[in-house]
């Protein structure tokens, strides 16, 4: 009883957590990889315009998904999916969100495998290195996810700060010309940078799963709009300093 207990408070969390969580999906390798990918596909600066309307879409998908969440209060979408759909349709969606998560977490793991071994573990096997990462993962939701919560928190400010450090220092190296000119192809390249934010600035569909476990469920548009508009804010800085320091 008590064990099930300690479960059931692990798995509260508050708004701070929520929006501290979003935060460190969305970031978490999106940074590494957008600049480039959509650099690539832009061709020109425009790519920072493209970063900026699917921050706009991200907006609008993520308040549709908060009020969602809301009407559904202590639920997740493998519950509700379910009410709102019936049992095969429900099961599909599960089934196919479960996928969509799956695909997602093994990308993260990959990006950050190989970035850790490039940097850290020059001879460390790769595979050693996916698995060292699953099994932390697993380690850390064998108690609800509470402890998942208080990670982030611990981790995701010092690393807003050690972040903020170094791109105050790139902002010194930035040349205005290569910001220039905007709108230089037109709208078709900006269309197509679109496709390139998709995948690097998801995440925030996690709300679909944690907001059931939300404690102030009137905090749940706040909570989610901050840490969705603050993640790709991030990421359109550090976008507009890797083309103002290295151009295109």
């Amino acid at each position: 009883m008590l064990k099930y207990e300690n479960l059931q408070i692990n798995n509260k969390i508050s708004s701070y957590q929520l929006t501290i969580n979003i935060i460190s999906i969305i970031i978490g390798v999106g940074f590494v990889t957008l600049p480039r990918s959509v650099g690539e596909k832009v061709g020109n600066p425009s790519a920072l315009i493209s970063i900026l309307i699917a921050s706009f879409i991200s907006t609008i998908l993520c308040l549709i998904i908060s009020k969602l969440v809301r009407s559904y209060p202590n639920q997740t979408i493998y519950e509700y999916s379910f009410q709102l759909t019936g049992k095969i349709i429900g099961f599909i969606i599960s089934f196919v969100f479960s996928l969509y998560w799956l695909a997602f977490a093994a990308w993260e793991t990959r990006i950050h495998a190989e970035l850790v071994s490039h940097i850290l573990f020059n001879y460390t096997p790769p595979k050693l290195m996916y698995s060292l990462f699953i099994l932390i993962g697993i380690y850390l939701i064998i108690d609800g996810i509470q402890p998942v919560m208080k990670i982030n928190e611990l981790i995701v400010p010092i690393s807003l700060i050690l972040l903020f450090i170094m791109l105050i220092l790139a902002c010194l190296q930035i040349d205005i010309n290569n910001l220039r000119p905007l709108f230089s192809g037109g709208i078709k390249p900006i269309t197509k940078g679109l496709t390139e934010t998709t995948w690097p600035l998801s995440g925030y569909e996690i709300l679909m799963v944690i907001g059931g476990f939300l404690v102030k469920k009137n905090d749940i548009y706040k909570a989610s709009v901050i840490a969705v508009n603050f993640s790709i804010f991030i990421c359109l800085i550090i976008t507009l300093i890797s083309i103002g320091v290295l151009s295109l």
